[in-house]
């Protein structure tokens, strides 16, 4: 049976120990959570996983490029694109827009049909 891939969910995580600082990691599952603060802390995770507790946890949103498929980014804009995407954009619709008004000043100006 062919089933359809369940979409990711992460969460930002703020994880704590009694005897290391509380650390914000960006992870799927709660173990993922507790190994990347034990690396952040320089401590081998299975030393510190069973002291550890998640202060908040918060659902992320994992925004995917509809044009380059790049996922990850912050967008606050409604088209949905990546920053790089938009740059390309707009420095090529500059370009045609130049290339056009250059076409159109450099026509030889009519002269009335003289």
């Amino acid at each position: 049976m062919n089933r359809a891939a369940k979409p990711r969910t992460t969460y930002h995580w703020r994880i704590s120990h009694p005897l290391h600082p509380a650390v914000p990691v960006n992870a799927d599952t709660w173990e993922e959570a507790v190994a990347k603060a034990a690396a952040l802390w320089g401590v081998p995770f299975a030393k510190v996983a069973a002291m550890c507790e998640a202060e908040q946890k918060t659902p992320m949103t994992v925004t995917t490029c509809p044009k380059c498929g790049r996922e990850g980014f912050n967008n606050s804009d409604q088209d949905g694109w990546c920053d790089l995407c938009r740059k390309k954009w707009k420095a090529e619709r500059e370009r045609v827009r130049t290339v056009r008004r250059k076409y159109w000043y450099e026509l030889p100006k009519y002269n009335g049909g003289r």
